[in-house]
């Protein structure tokens, strides 16, 4: 049986809990504890990140000589079991965490699809107690997707995951990778087909794989070169141009708002009204008015 730290959170008590798989190599769970113990005596098959949205207590043991830490985990800060490494915590009062359980799978996908150098010699590093503002900044991001009545944005949650696992890579590595450094982003040629299914196809849930598989690349690789070529990442320009199609079609009082929000690839009208206010500064409807 696979050493998932979801099989262990299961028979463990809690207020609450929540788990969300992303993709075949990144689950989401989050929960709210109750006090109690986690003992990995064997270690998992999976690395995991425990992310404190509240202070607490804990005791964190690891057992492999990677030292020991006891006292307070503040809110915002983290530890790492990378997989294989046994260990023990201990927390002694109610809290909330994000655990962030990525298969080593997904690193070694990142690592070849973006031409590093050394993809067999992947090994996270284990990490007591620290603060990582990037980190905090993606589970953040994560954690308000779980709470969000339209979670479930592919594009979106994609470019997270693929933040997360370069980010990983780059800092939390016993043997740091090493990448091919690259100059230029995708040819013109490859970016116009890129753009033009993207505006063919706004009303359509996008992801990074089916626009990776137009130009021949993997999603992981094609994130980074989008980037390069547009200076954004694909998720910010899809929310981009589904904010400027919905612009125009508001224009046009041809339709309702809920018909804009659906022709736009927007989950909901909510979701819509979300958005939109958040680029534009207003509502569509008080937009509409303009007109």
């Amino acid at each position: 049986m696979s050493r998932n730290p979801l099989y262990i959170f299961e028979t463990k008590p809690n207020i609450s809990s929540i788990s969300v798989r992303l993709e075949e190599d990144l689950y989401l769970h989050y929960r709210h504890d109750l006090p109690g113990q986690l003992e990995t005596p064997n270690g998992f098959d999976y690395h995991l990140i425990t992310f404190f949205l509240t202070n607490n207590e804990r005791q964190v043991i690891h057992l492999d000589n990677h030292g020991e830490f006891y006292g307070q985990m503040d809110r915002g800060e983290f530890y790492l079991y990378p997989a294989g490494i046994s260990g023990f915590t201990d927390w002694q009062a109610i809290d909330r965490t994000l655990h962030l359980i990525v298969k080593p799978n997904l690193l070694r996908k990142i690592a070849l699809t973006t031409e590093c150098l050394n993809p067999d010699r992947i090994e996270l590093l284990p990490v007591l107690k620290d603060r990582d503002s990037l980190i905090e900044y993606l589970a953040q991001l994560f954690f308000a997707e779980m709470q969000n009545d339209n979670f479930g944005n592919q594009l979106y949650l994609e470019s997270l995951s693929n933040a997360l696992g370069i980010h990983l890579l780059r800092n939390y590595c016993v043997f740091k990778p090493i990448f091919r450094r690259y100059t230029d982003g995708l040819s013109p040629n490859k970016l116009r087909q890129i753009i033009d299914y993207i505006q063919s196809n706004l009303d359509k849930k996008l992801s990074l794989k089916t626009m990776a598989e137009i130009v021949n690349m993997d999603k992981y690789y094609f994130a980074t070169q989008f980037k390069r070529a547009m200076g954004i990442a694909p998720h910010q320009y899809v929310i981009e141009q589904r904010v400027e199609k919905a612009k125009r079609l508001l224009q046009s009082r041809k339709q309702p708002l809920f018909e804009v929000a659906l022709n736009c690839g927007f989950a909901s009208q909510s979701h819509f009204n979300k958005v939109f206010r958040q680029y534009i500064g207003t509502t569509p409807k008080s937009y509409q008015k303009q007109f």
